[in-house]
């Protein structure tokens, strides 16, 4: 494989110091290569008919969106390892979940790329409440480790690209995806989204009780199983 084919090189390195510790975004590098949007997936064209609260005009970064429908805005940072093994050209992962309050910016950008690791910002994604989805919530919630779920995609004409398509809390969009065939890692979720997700789920969802189950001896032959 050419130096060329394995994106960009040293003199992209850490573009800027504040970049690098995640909060900013870096400036443009020479050599720099920034993923580039793709057409839909199949999540997303799932979720097609939520578009509308999806867009709704951000307010506060923790609980924006109409009543209805609460919204949060984070940023998804996905790093990518050059030949991380004599079989894969390029490895990736999601490497952080951050709250977005607008100061990333809205297009994606390269943090730092030291030749081997490399780390992308892409700002701006919607993380939707949905009373539909309460069950998915309480799921997480109560799973003892509650996460962020991210769907991501590689491109298929360029394999040094990745991107993350969208972010749910809920653990039944997250299986959902993976019905699809699509990319879903998941980071845990820090305590304040985890408080803001139960005050939405203990308002609009509520399990239904476990049924207690008769113990066979206490049943007649006919209806032991």
């Amino acid at each position: 494989m050419s130096p060329a084919d394995r994106g960009p090189g040293p003199e992209a390195k850490d573009a800027t110091a504040a970049a690098a510790a995640g909060r900013v975004p870096a400036s443009d590098a020479p050599g720099a290569t920034v993923p580039e949007a793709a057409a839909p997936s199949d999540a997303t064209a799932a979720n097609a008919s939520r578009d509308a609260a999806r867009e709704a005009p951000d307010g506060p970064a923790a609980a924006d969106g109409p009543a209805e429908h609460p919204r949060c805005t984070v940023a998804v940072v996905i790093e990518r390892e050059a030949q991380p093994n004599r079989w894969e050209d390029w490895r990736f992962r999601i490497a952080e979940v951050l709250p977005d309050d607008g100061a990333f910016g809205s297009e994606p950008r390269l943090l730092r790329d030291d030749g081997r690791l490399a780390r992308f910002l892409h700002p701006g994604l919607p993380v939707t409440l949905f009373r539909d989805e309460g069950e998915g919530y309480y799921l997480n919630l109560t799973s003892g480790a509650p996460v962020w779920f991210v769907t991501w995609r590689v491109s298929d004409e360029d394999p040094s690209r990745a991107w993350p398509e969208a972010v749910t809390l809920s653990y039944n969009e997250a299986a959902r995806w993976l019905d699809a065939q699509e990319r879903v890692d998941n980071l845990p979720l820090p305590p304040e989204p985890q408080a803001w997700l139960a005050e939405f789920t203990d308002a609009h969802y509520r399990p239904e009780p476990k049924q207690r189950r008769r113990p066979s001896s206490f049943l007649p032959p006919e209806r032991r199983g």
